[in-house]
Protein backbone atom coordinates (compact mmCIF):
# COMPACT_ATOMS: atom_id res chain seq x y z
CA UNK A 1 0.00 0.00 0.00
CA UNK A 2 0.95 3.19 -1.01
CA UNK A 3 2.22 5.41 2.16
CA UNK A 4 0.28 8.70 3.17
CA UNK A 5 2.14 12.13 2.08
CA UNK A 6 3.45 13.45 4.86
CA UNK A 7 1.25 16.02 6.72
CA UNK A 8 1.78 19.94 4.97
CA UNK A 9 4.77 21.85 6.91
CA UNK A 10 3.50 24.31 9.66
CA UNK A 11 3.59 27.98 8.83
CA UNK A 12 5.34 29.88 10.89
CA UNK A 13 2.37 31.63 12.14
CA UNK A 14 0.70 28.71 13.09
CA UNK A 15 3.63 27.90 15.27
CA UNK A 16 3.83 30.82 16.89
CA UNK A 17 -0.15 30.70 17.51
CA UNK A 18 -0.11 27.46 18.88
CA UNK A 19 2.98 28.51 21.54
CA UNK A 20 0.96 31.45 22.50
CA UNK A 21 -1.79 29.81 23.78
CA UNK A 22 0.24 26.90 25.40
CA UNK A 23 2.05 29.47 26.88
CA UNK A 24 -1.72 30.80 28.27
CA UNK A 25 -2.41 27.65 30.06
CA UNK A 26 1.15 28.00 31.55
CA UNK A 27 0.27 31.19 33.08
CA UNK A 28 -2.62 29.83 34.11
CA UNK A 29 -1.30 27.12 35.71
CA UNK A 30 0.99 29.48 37.72
CA UNK A 31 -1.72 32.05 38.76
CA UNK A 32 -3.68 28.66 40.46
CA UNK A 33 -0.76 27.25 41.99
CA UNK A 34 -0.02 30.53 43.50
CA UNK A 35 -3.47 32.34 44.42
CA UNK A 36 -6.78 29.93 43.80
CA UNK A 37 -7.14 28.39 47.63
CA UNK A 38 -9.16 25.65 46.93
CA UNK A 39 -7.32 24.09 43.88
CA UNK A 40 -6.55 20.83 45.86
CA UNK A 41 -9.48 21.24 47.81
CA UNK A 42 -11.40 18.43 45.68
CA UNK A 43 -8.15 17.16 43.45
CA UNK A 44 -4.95 15.60 43.98
CA UNK A 45 -2.26 17.60 43.25
CA UNK A 46 -1.58 14.87 40.45
CA UNK A 47 -5.03 15.40 39.18
CA UNK A 48 -4.15 18.94 38.68
CA UNK A 49 -0.86 18.38 36.83
CA UNK A 50 -2.17 15.66 34.27
CA UNK A 51 -4.95 17.44 33.61
CA UNK A 52 -3.15 20.82 32.59
CA UNK A 53 -1.22 18.76 30.77
CA UNK A 54 -3.45 17.50 28.63
CA UNK A 55 -6.01 20.75 28.38
CA UNK A 56 -2.49 22.44 27.54
CA UNK A 57 -2.37 20.16 24.49
CA UNK A 58 -6.15 20.25 23.31
CA UNK A 59 -6.12 24.40 24.34
CA UNK A 60 -3.37 24.60 21.93
CA UNK A 61 -4.77 22.57 19.22
CA UNK A 62 -8.25 23.34 19.09
CA UNK A 63 -9.62 24.48 15.82
CA UNK A 64 -11.20 27.57 16.82
CA UNK A 65 -12.08 29.98 19.86
CA UNK A 66 -15.85 28.02 20.05
CA UNK A 67 -13.48 24.61 21.23
CA UNK A 68 -10.85 26.59 22.99
CA UNK A 69 -13.88 28.17 25.28
CA UNK A 70 -15.16 24.76 25.89
CA UNK A 71 -12.01 23.30 26.88
CA UNK A 72 -11.36 25.85 29.42
CA UNK A 73 -14.67 25.89 30.72
CA UNK A 74 -14.54 22.21 31.54
CA UNK A 75 -11.29 22.34 33.02
CA UNK A 76 -12.83 24.94 35.63
CA UNK A 77 -15.65 23.61 36.03
CA UNK A 78 -13.71 20.65 37.41
CA UNK A 79 -11.87 22.16 40.05
CA UNK A 80 -15.87 22.53 41.81
CA UNK A 81 -15.50 26.04 42.87
CA UNK A 82 -18.32 28.05 42.03
CA UNK A 83 -16.14 31.37 41.55
CA UNK A 84 -13.92 29.53 38.74
CA UNK A 85 -15.37 29.65 35.49
CA UNK A 86 -14.81 31.86 32.06
CA UNK A 87 -17.26 34.26 33.04
CA UNK A 88 -19.72 35.36 29.91
CA UNK A 89 -20.02 38.84 31.15
CA UNK A 90 -16.56 39.71 31.83
CA UNK A 91 -15.38 38.77 28.32
CA UNK A 92 -14.11 41.16 25.64
CA UNK A 93 -16.71 42.66 23.58
CA UNK A 94 -15.30 40.64 19.80
CA UNK A 95 -15.18 37.44 22.18
CA UNK A 96 -18.46 38.19 23.36
CA UNK A 97 -19.67 38.08 19.69
CA UNK A 98 -18.02 35.53 18.39
CA UNK A 99 -19.26 33.02 20.77
CA UNK A 100 -22.87 33.80 22.43
CA UNK A 101 -24.03 36.01 19.14
CA UNK A 102 -25.81 33.05 17.57
CA UNK A 103 -29.16 32.40 16.65
CA UNK A 104 -29.50 29.31 19.20
CA UNK A 105 -31.55 30.16 21.92
CA UNK A 106 -35.06 28.75 22.84
CA UNK A 107 -37.74 30.96 22.99
CA UNK A 108 -39.01 29.86 26.49
CA UNK A 109 -38.05 29.35 29.62
CA UNK A 110 -37.51 26.03 31.41
CA UNK A 111 -36.51 24.95 34.63
CA UNK A 112 -34.89 21.06 35.02
CA UNK A 113 -37.00 18.82 37.52
CA UNK A 114 -34.58 15.66 37.83
CA UNK A 115 -33.73 14.86 34.19
CA UNK A 116 -36.89 16.42 32.97
CA UNK A 117 -37.09 19.55 31.01
CA UNK A 118 -40.39 21.53 32.00
CA UNK A 119 -41.90 24.39 30.47
CA UNK A 120 -42.10 27.41 32.79
CA UNK A 121 -43.54 30.37 30.88
CA UNK A 122 -44.23 31.26 27.53
CA UNK A 123 -44.25 33.30 24.40
CA UNK A 124 -47.48 35.05 22.44
CA UNK A 125 -45.64 34.06 19.07
CA UNK A 126 -45.12 30.17 20.56
CA UNK A 127 -47.54 27.45 19.62
CA UNK A 128 -50.03 26.88 22.44
CA UNK A 129 -49.09 23.53 22.65
CA UNK A 130 -46.14 24.90 24.62
CA UNK A 131 -48.27 26.18 27.77
CA UNK A 132 -46.71 26.29 31.56
CA UNK A 133 -46.24 22.47 32.62
CA UNK A 134 -45.49 21.35 29.22
CA UNK A 135 -42.65 18.27 29.25
CA UNK A 136 -39.77 18.54 26.59
CA UNK A 137 -38.56 15.14 25.86
CA UNK A 138 -36.12 15.98 22.97
CA UNK A 139 -34.93 18.77 20.94
CA UNK A 140 -33.82 18.15 17.39
CA UNK A 141 -33.89 14.58 17.79
CA UNK A 142 -31.70 14.77 21.41
CA UNK A 143 -32.89 13.27 24.29
CA UNK A 144 -33.07 16.55 27.14
CA UNK A 145 -31.46 13.54 29.55
CA UNK A 146 -28.72 13.11 27.13
CA UNK A 147 -28.47 17.11 26.75
CA UNK A 148 -28.15 17.53 30.37
CA UNK A 149 -25.60 15.05 30.72
CA UNK A 150 -23.87 16.63 28.10
CA UNK A 151 -23.97 20.40 29.52
CA UNK A 152 -23.50 19.29 33.62
CA UNK A 153 -19.76 18.74 32.92
CA UNK A 154 -19.42 22.68 32.11
CA UNK A 155 -21.60 24.19 34.94
CA UNK A 156 -19.72 25.55 37.35
CA UNK A 157 -20.51 24.31 41.38
CA UNK A 158 -19.02 23.68 44.60
CA UNK A 159 -17.97 20.51 45.57
CA UNK A 160 -19.93 17.71 44.04
CA UNK A 161 -23.44 19.80 44.27
CA UNK A 162 -24.86 18.85 41.05
CA UNK A 163 -28.16 20.18 42.12
CA UNK A 164 -27.06 23.50 41.89
CA UNK A 165 -25.40 22.45 38.28
CA UNK A 166 -28.64 21.51 37.49
CA UNK A 167 -30.25 25.24 38.23
CA UNK A 168 -27.65 27.18 36.54
CA UNK A 169 -29.03 25.35 33.60
CA UNK A 170 -32.29 26.50 33.85
CA UNK A 171 -33.89 28.72 31.53
CA UNK A 172 -35.39 31.99 33.60
CA UNK A 173 -35.27 34.86 31.15
CA UNK A 174 -33.52 37.19 33.62
CA UNK A 175 -30.23 37.77 32.45
CA UNK A 176 -28.62 38.69 28.83
CA UNK A 177 -26.21 35.38 29.16
CA UNK A 178 -27.52 31.62 31.04
CA UNK A 179 -25.81 28.78 30.90
CA UNK A 180 -28.15 26.95 29.38
CA UNK A 181 -28.13 29.51 26.59
CA UNK A 182 -24.62 29.73 25.79
CA UNK A 183 -23.33 25.70 26.35
CA UNK A 184 -26.41 24.27 24.35
CA UNK A 185 -25.33 26.88 21.54
CA UNK A 186 -21.80 25.96 21.84
CA UNK A 187 -22.21 22.24 21.65
CA UNK A 188 -24.93 22.12 19.40
CA UNK A 189 -24.89 24.98 17.30
CA UNK A 190 -27.72 26.29 15.44
CA UNK A 191 -30.43 24.63 14.33
CA UNK A 192 -31.21 23.69 10.95
CA UNK A 193 -33.27 26.35 9.40
CA UNK A 194 -33.42 28.30 12.48
CA UNK A 195 -35.85 25.93 14.20
CA UNK A 196 -36.46 23.63 16.93
CA UNK A 197 -38.09 20.45 16.84
CA UNK A 198 -39.61 19.25 20.04
CA UNK A 199 -41.07 16.68 21.27
CA UNK A 200 -43.37 17.58 23.92
CA UNK A 201 -46.21 16.07 26.31
CA UNK A 202 -48.95 18.79 27.82
CA UNK A 203 -50.15 18.84 31.35
CA UNK A 204 -53.17 17.21 29.91
CA UNK A 205 -51.56 14.24 28.48
CA UNK A 206 -50.94 15.23 24.92
CA UNK A 207 -47.66 13.99 23.24
CA UNK A 208 -46.80 15.85 20.24
CA UNK A 209 -43.85 17.85 18.22
CA UNK A 210 -43.90 21.45 17.74
CA UNK A 211 -41.39 24.00 15.56
CA UNK A 212 -40.41 27.28 17.33
CA UNK A 213 -38.04 29.45 15.85
CA UNK A 214 -34.63 29.82 17.52
CA UNK A 215 -33.27 33.20 18.87
CA UNK A 216 -30.45 35.52 18.67
CA UNK A 217 -28.82 36.90 21.79
CA UNK A 218 -30.06 39.70 21.14
CA UNK A 219 -34.00 38.81 20.41
CA UNK A 220 -33.95 37.00 23.60
CA UNK A 221 -32.58 40.09 25.58
CA UNK A 222 -34.96 42.26 23.65
CA UNK A 223 -37.65 39.72 25.48
CA UNK A 224 -36.26 40.85 28.85
CA UNK A 225 -37.92 43.37 31.18
CA UNK A 226 -35.73 46.54 30.75
CA UNK A 227 -34.49 47.75 34.44
CA UNK A 228 -32.93 51.01 35.11
CA UNK A 229 -29.12 51.26 36.53
CA UNK A 230 -31.26 52.62 39.76
CA UNK A 231 -34.04 50.78 40.17
CA UNK A 232 -34.72 48.42 43.02
CA UNK A 233 -33.49 44.89 42.21
CA UNK A 234 -34.77 43.35 45.13
CA UNK A 235 -39.07 43.05 45.76
CA UNK A 236 -41.13 43.93 48.64
CA UNK A 237 -44.55 43.00 49.41
CA UNK A 238 -47.28 42.48 51.99
CA UNK A 239 -49.36 38.96 52.46
CA UNK A 240 -52.76 38.89 52.98
CA UNK A 241 -52.05 37.00 56.77
CA UNK A 242 -49.99 40.84 57.35
CA UNK A 243 -46.52 39.06 56.89
CA UNK A 244 -44.07 40.60 54.88
CA UNK A 245 -41.86 39.05 52.16
CA UNK A 246 -38.97 40.31 50.98
CA UNK A 247 -37.36 38.63 47.72
CA UNK A 248 -33.56 39.08 47.79
CA UNK A 249 -32.51 37.21 44.11
CA UNK A 250 -29.02 38.42 44.44
CA UNK A 251 -26.43 40.56 46.48
CA UNK A 252 -24.06 41.47 43.53
CA UNK A 253 -24.53 45.23 43.89
CA UNK A 254 -20.84 46.64 44.87
CA UNK A 255 -20.82 48.61 41.02
CA UNK A 256 -25.39 49.24 41.19
CA UNK A 257 -26.06 53.00 41.44
CA UNK A 258 -29.28 51.86 43.00
CA UNK A 259 -29.26 52.88 46.83
CA UNK A 260 -30.15 49.74 48.12
CA UNK A 261 -29.43 50.38 52.06
CA UNK A 262 -31.65 53.53 52.09
CA UNK A 263 -34.53 50.96 50.09
CA UNK A 264 -33.95 48.12 52.51
CA UNK A 265 -34.03 50.28 55.89
CA UNK A 266 -36.90 51.88 55.06
CA UNK A 267 -38.55 48.71 54.23
CA UNK A 268 -37.79 47.44 57.32
CA UNK A 269 -38.68 50.99 59.12
CA UNK A 270 -42.42 49.82 58.30
CA UNK A 271 -42.74 46.80 59.86
CA UNK A 272 -43.04 48.69 63.22
CA UNK A 273 -45.67 51.21 64.40
CA UNK A 274 -49.63 50.55 64.29
CA UNK A 275 -49.56 48.51 61.43
CA UNK A 276 -46.52 46.52 62.59
CA UNK A 277 -46.29 43.26 60.78
CA UNK A 278 -46.80 39.65 61.74
CA UNK A 279 -43.46 38.66 60.47
CA UNK A 280 -40.79 39.10 57.99
CA UNK A 281 -39.92 35.96 55.31
CA UNK A 282 -36.23 37.02 53.29
CA UNK A 283 -36.47 34.97 50.25
CA UNK A 284 -33.15 34.13 49.14
CA UNK A 285 -33.27 31.44 46.53
CA UNK A 286 -30.96 31.75 43.65
CA UNK A 287 -29.47 34.32 45.60
CA UNK A 288 -25.09 33.12 45.17
CA UNK A 289 -24.05 36.33 47.48
CA UNK A 290 -21.88 39.50 46.93
CA UNK A 291 -21.98 42.40 49.51
CA UNK A 292 -22.88 40.75 52.67
CA UNK A 293 -26.42 42.76 52.49
CA UNK A 294 -27.96 39.92 55.14
CA UNK A 295 -25.76 40.74 57.51
CA UNK A 296 -27.78 44.43 57.78
CA UNK A 297 -30.57 42.63 58.06
CA UNK A 298 -29.50 40.40 61.31
CA UNK A 299 -27.72 43.53 62.86
CA UNK A 300 -31.19 45.02 62.88
CA UNK A 301 -33.09 42.44 64.64
CA UNK A 302 -30.36 41.47 66.93
CA UNK A 303 -29.24 45.06 68.19
CA UNK A 304 -25.65 43.74 67.42
CA UNK A 305 -22.73 45.32 64.98
CA UNK A 306 -21.42 41.83 64.16
CA UNK A 307 -23.94 38.34 64.49
CA UNK A 308 -21.92 36.38 61.96
CA UNK A 309 -18.63 34.90 63.61
CA UNK A 310 -16.16 34.51 60.18
CA UNK A 311 -13.00 32.58 60.28
CA UNK A 312 -11.20 34.56 57.29
CA UNK A 313 -8.73 31.77 55.69
CA UNK A 314 -6.14 33.51 53.21
CA UNK A 315 -3.94 31.79 51.20
CA UNK A 316 -1.46 35.01 50.03
CA UNK A 317 -1.03 38.27 51.39
CA UNK A 318 0.08 39.68 48.31
CA UNK A 319 -0.01 38.36 44.42
CA UNK A 320 3.10 37.87 42.70
CA UNK A 321 4.09 41.00 41.30
CA UNK A 322 5.19 39.53 37.37
CA UNK A 323 1.42 38.77 37.58
CA UNK A 324 -0.53 41.93 38.50
CA UNK A 325 -0.16 43.06 34.40
CA UNK A 326 -3.13 39.88 33.67
CA UNK A 327 -4.90 40.18 36.93
CA UNK A 328 -7.75 42.15 37.82
CA UNK A 329 -9.80 42.55 40.84
CA UNK A 330 -13.12 44.31 42.52
CA UNK A 331 -10.89 44.30 45.47
CA UNK A 332 -7.12 45.83 45.22
CA UNK A 333 -6.24 45.19 48.56
CA UNK A 334 -3.92 42.40 47.37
Amino acid sequence: AAKKPPPPPMSAASAAAITELAGDIDLMREILAALHPGLLRYNAQIQIDTTMTSIKRSFAGAPDLTQRFLVLSRFLAMLKCGHSHANFFNQKREVQQALFDKKSRLPLAMRWVGEGMFVTSEQDAMPSSLTRGTQIGAINGVPVRTMLAALLPYTRADGNNDAKRRNLLNLRGLSKYEFFDVFHGLIYGEPPGGMFRLDVKTPDGKISVVEVPALTTAERHAQLPQVADDAPLWDWRMTEQGVAVLAMPGWSLYNSKWDWQAWLSEKLDSLAGDDAAKGLVVDVRGNEGGLECGNVILERFLKADSVLPMRRLVRYQKTPPHLNKVLETWDESF
